[in-house]
């Protein structure tokens, strides 16, 4: 064994070799040698299963990212769709699509809100 080993040091010839001496063994040594053989079989699959999940929980977090972040545009945009009519309706200077992407959605809301008080006051 030892001969192939530095004759032939590929894995390969050394792993062919360890199967050869594993079958000259005694029943004892082969089943020892079989369970170590499982050993590093199974932490190859689990470490390969493990991987798998990793890049499956990526793709599903990114995924989740972009329906969410779907979701946040269609109310940042309803919200800038409001403020636009609101505006026009009073003949205020309607912001721009650039200056209110600048404000935080709490202050979009904020301006609405104001906007729609004014609506209700001006009704009244």
């Amino acid at each position: 064994m030892d001969e192939i080993k530095r004759l032939l040091p590929d894995e390969v010839f050394t792993e062919a070799a360890s199967v050869l001496e594993a079958v000259a063994k005694t029943p004892d040594q082969k089943r020892l040698y079989e369970a170590r053989l499982k050993f590093q079989r199974d932490e190859a699959a689990r470490a390969l299963a493990s991987e798998i999940s990793r890049k499956e929980g990526r793709e599903e977090g990114r995924e989740e990212g972009r329906v969410e972040g779907r979701e946040e545009g269609i109310e940042i945009g309803e919200l800038f769709g409001r403020i636009k009519t609101l505006q026009w309706y009073f003949g205020a200077t309607e912001s721009t699509r650039e200056e209110l992407s600048e404000c935080s959605e709490e202050q979009l809301k904020t301006l609405l809100k104001q906007l729609q008080d004014q609506l209700r006051n001006r009704n009244v």
